[in-house]
């Protein structure tokens, strides 16, 4: 969500868009909608309606109808930075747009940051605007393909200033790297006294569409039994996963522990 037309006038209405998001099915939305605060009324009214915005560039909706994406105000434009698109990946071009108050959209070229320092990932983050810069901090994502990826510190993205520059490129300029926290003598003494607590994981049967609703709303670990995940219970085998997948191929396992009694 960002702004098109804020103001210190209480009398004129404060206008913005919303786009992107998840629906209530947890599907990528791609739907764009224009929204009005009237603060004379009393109360206040909000109001929502199809947006016009991108219609005629694809291209440009795609970018801007995102999920996980961080919006900030910088120099008098509306920054999309990161996020995740609907069929399709972001480019590296794609990445960070610029949408100006009237709404003209255009990408921001970045350049790599120091090849001591990977590129950040823009999920997650945390971007303020600090005089000419912006800050990025944080992100991470969990893939159960490729295991987890965090940013190992922050970065600056300033844009250059040179006279044969093209507008709107950005470059890295410094990555702040975390430090460790220091260990005090009594450290390990706390921790010792305060030994992790075992929670049992309760096994349940689902039987209707009711069922699987609970278990949903309550959000609490449970272990499914007697389901039909299909298939792959009998076909998964050793010698078909080494045939399958390759001899050659680095995978990783996921453990589950299991106790029963009679």
């Amino acid at each position: 969500m960002f702004d098109t037309g804020v103001t210190s006038d209480a009398s004129i209405p404060t206008r913005g868009i919303v786009a992107g998001g998840l629906s209530a099915d947890a599907i990528l939305e791609q739907g764009l909608w224009d929204w009005e605060l009237d603060r004379n009324a009393h109360p206040p009214n909000l109001h929502f309606r199809c947006s016009s915005m991108f219609l005629h560039s694809k291209e440009e909706r795609q970018c801007v109808t995102r999920f996980g994406a961080n919006v900030v105000k910088h120099r008098n434009k509306a920054y999309v930075l990161g996020g995740i698109v609907k069929d399709t990946m972001l480019s590296v071009s794609q990445e960070i747009c610029a949408i100006d108050m009237q709404g003209h959209f255009h990408t921001i070229s970045r350049s790599s940051p120091d090849s001591d320092s990977p590129t950040p990932l823009l999920i997650g983050t945390t971007v303020v605007s600090l005089n000419e810069n912006l800050l990025i901090a944080g992100g991470s994502a969990v893939c159960f393909s490729f295991g987890t990826f965090w940013n190992l510190g922050c970065y600056t993205l300033m844009p250059i200033s040179k006279s044969d520059a093209p507008s709107g490129i950005f470059t890295f300029v410094q990555t702040i790297a975390p430090v460790p926290r220091m260990m005090k003598a009594n450290d390990s003494a706390v921790e010792s006294s305060n030994p992790c607590k075992m929670t049992t994981v309760p096994r349940v049967r689902v039987t209707s569409a009711a069922d699987f609703s609970r278990i949903l709303e309550a959000a609490v670990p449970v272990i499914l039994e007697g389901m039909d995940i299909g298939p792959c219970q009998q076909k998964w085998t050793n010698d078909y996963l080494l045939k399958e997948v390759g001899p050659e191929r680095e995978v990783s396992l996921l453990y589950a522990y299991s106790e029963t009694t009679s």
